[in-house]
């Protein structure tokens, strides 16, 4: 009993070039980490030199096209690349959802079709998932469906054919798997909301509706307050500046201060090429800070800059 196997198969394509596939169903460390076991299936294709083959790979890892083009027996094994030892995909309701809600890929693929190549549906169970409105909805529809059992036959299929080729017996007790069966509560939680109508395509399209409404009024507060916030920066820097030309040095020491509303501070001499004020104007500033406060923003402080 081994609780990780591998296989190595080698292809010869049309043009002379070696393709070596390597099939694995497990391995000791990813083991012990991941709380289960892992189908994986990667190659290397050598190019055809003189009697023999480049030793470098001229490309490796998921080479899956490649394998498919060469070895299309193999086909199961590519669909089941990082499911877990009961064949469920990795993050079967997590990446599942995420990849039926998110935006076409980058290949052209719909949700729908990217969503159906990683749970291994059918059209027709596509059709029923595809309905989903969240994860939990999601998870409960797999299960309905017997999507699990239908992984673990293919699994079961995979690793029989694994232990044939390499004469071992594969033997691993997972703590954990890719697919967390769904509990009678949420499945009855679920089937109330059915009932109920919640999943109903027109109380969809409300929900849809008002969660838009909400978002649209979350970003007028936000732009409303941002603008607000420069609004008052305004206010705040204009009752500096007529507060150090009330006192005398507003033009005339233009040079030798400026306000940092970031830290509320009123700081002299904050250029090197310029000649510094004085300790005197300095002083002054800060006594009739002290005694006109309602003219500066609350809690203003008058330095020197480091």
């Amino acid at each position: 009993m081994k609780s990780a196997l591998k296989h190595t198969v080698t292809k010869i394509a049309p043009n002379g070039d070696k393709l070596v596939i390597d099939i694995r169903i497990g391995d000791e460390s990813l083991n012990r980490a991941n709380g289960h076991a892992d189908f994986s299936i990667t190659g290397s294709m050598h190019e055809k030199r003189g009697n023999g083959w480049e030793r470098e790979p001229y490309m490796c890892g998921c080479v899956h096209e490649a394998i498919l083009e060469h070895a299309p027996e193999l086909a199961p094994f590519v669909a089941l690349h990082l499911s877990d030892q009961y064949g469920a995909p990795m993050y079967a309701t997590g990446n599942g959802f995420y990849f039926l809600t998110k935006n076409d890929d980058r290949k052209g693929r719909t949700r729908r079709e990217v969503c159906k190549e990683h749970l291994r549906a059918t059209d027709a169970e596509m059709d029923v998932i595809e309905k989903a409105e969240d994860e939990g909805h999601f998870a409960v529809l797999i299960e309905s469906l017997g999507l699990p059992s239908r992984w673990k036959v293919e699994a079961d299929a995979a690793i029989a054919q694994i232990e044939a080729w390499t004469g071992e017996k594969f033997d691993f007790t997972p703590t954990r798997t890719n697919f967390k069966q769904v509990s009678e509560e949420q499945k009855a939680q679920t089937l109330a909301l059915v009932n109920s109508g919640y999943y109903a395509p027109a109380k969809v399209q409300e929900r849809k509706e008002q969660d838009e409404k909400e978002r649209k009024a979350a970003r007028i507060a936000a732009v409303k307050k941002d603008a607000a916030e420069k609004i008052q920066k305004v206010k705040e820097g204009l009752s500096v500046d007529l507060f150090m030309e009330s006192i005398g040095y507003g033009e005339k020491f233009k040079w030798n201060w400026i306000y940092y509303n970031h830290t509320n501070a009123i700081a002299f001499n904050p250029w090197n090429h310029v000649q510094p004020a004085s300790d005197e104007v300095i002083q002054r500033t800060k006594e009739a800070a002290q005694r006109n406060p309602k003219k500066l923003p609350k809690g203003i402080k008058v330095e020197v800059k480091a």
